[in-house]
């Protein structure tokens, strides 16, 4: 009975990891997301709206592992791609079968599909405007790069 229990949890993890491409691994449970420039200058953070913030503050985003291995990523809600912009709040529910799939590559955030490009419009969330709590809303985060300044999505796992 053992044995069989090694084995079919053997084959979960096979199946688990079999949809994230190779050198991708799965995604800590609870993430802080930091936006790094190409010249390896933090520029902010993702805020729980999936938009870049800066300077921040660091909001702790949840994982989930699906079937397949690869990650759903939760800010305000669960991530997904809206016209290529990272879009993790939907007051008005999010399209079915869009959820974003994410993994994590040599330290960085990367979406499958798109990799581990992402791109902003400018270096500061300024033109973003403040929430009812006073949060600042950010500035979208592009898929690939469409925007002006290529960025990376830079993670380390968090607690507490």
């Amino acid at each position: 009975m053992l044995s069989q229990i090694i084995m079919a949890l053997g084959l979960m993890v096979t199946l688990a990891t079999a949809q994230i491409p190779s050198g991708g691994t799965p995604l800590p449970l609870t993430l802080i997301v930091t936006v790094v420039d190409s010249t390896g200058a933090t520029l902010g953070s993702l805020n729980g709206y999936g938009n870049f913030s800066s300077p921040g503050p660091d909001y702790p985003f949840n994982s989930r592992v699906n079937t397949d291995g690869t990650n759903t990523l939760s800010g305000y809600g669960a991530c997904y791609l809206d016209n290529g912009v990272l879009d993790c709040y939907y007051p008005d529910g999010i399209p079915v079968g869009t959820i974003g799939e994410f993994y994590e590559e040599s330290g960085l955030l990367a979406l499958i599909g798109s990799g581990t490009e992402f791109s902003v419009s400018a270096t500061t969330d300024a033109a973003g405007g403040l929430d009812p709590f006073g949060r600042s809303y950010g500035i979208p985060v592009y898929a690939g790069d469409v925007a002006a300044i290529p960025v990376t999505l830079s993670i380390a796992g968090a607690s507490g």
